[in-house]
């Protein structure tokens, strides 16, 4: 072998050499930009999730005295219609202070828009428990069925 090509052997192992490091380190920098995108693509899940949320329908209830008597005020507080609203209360109260021919002529809910209310009569006397775990259900305007358990007290 003559110099020049013992000089063109060694440029050539050379230039293998720089494209396997060059290889070698793009693939780690393609792996770490994979693994950021996948990060930016959960992130935009859940900001998504946070937006629908916002933007949806959420129901409040408070128990309060009116007059000489008591109310339960149901009261959309979301940004969106809720729709076929199921009101109850949960059963560990001991007694049921809702008058039943009002409950049965107002429950369901059929809708109530942003900032709207609802009220039932509340029929308390002195050993009512004056603390309900209130069971609410309604429909999002997309179609989601949300429940939630509020506690309300006087």
């Amino acid at each position: 072998m003559t110099r020049y090509e013992i000089l063109t052997l060694l440029i050539s192992l050379l230039a293998i050499i720089v494209a396997v490091v060059s290889l070698v380190r793009t693939r780690k920098i393609q792996d770490k930009q994979l693994e950021f995108q996948k990060i930016a693509a959960d992130l935009s899940t859940k900001q998504l999730e946070i937006i629908q949320k916002e933007e949806a329908a959420r129901i409040n209830v408070r128990l309060e005295k009116f007059g000489s008597g008591y109310k339960f005020i149901i009261t959309n507080v979301g940004k969106a219609v809720a729709k076929d609203i199921h009101f109850s209360l949960d059963g560990r109260a001991g007694d049921n202070p809702l008058i039943p021919s009002e409950y049965a002529e107002k429950i369901p809910i059929p809708a109530l828009h942003p900032g709207n209310s609802a009220t039932l009569h509340a029929s308390l006397h002195m050993q009512s428990a004056m603390r309900y775990t209130v069971c609410v259900r309604w429909k999002n305007p997309d179609g989601r069925q949300v429940s939630d358990e509020i506690f309300t007290s006087l």
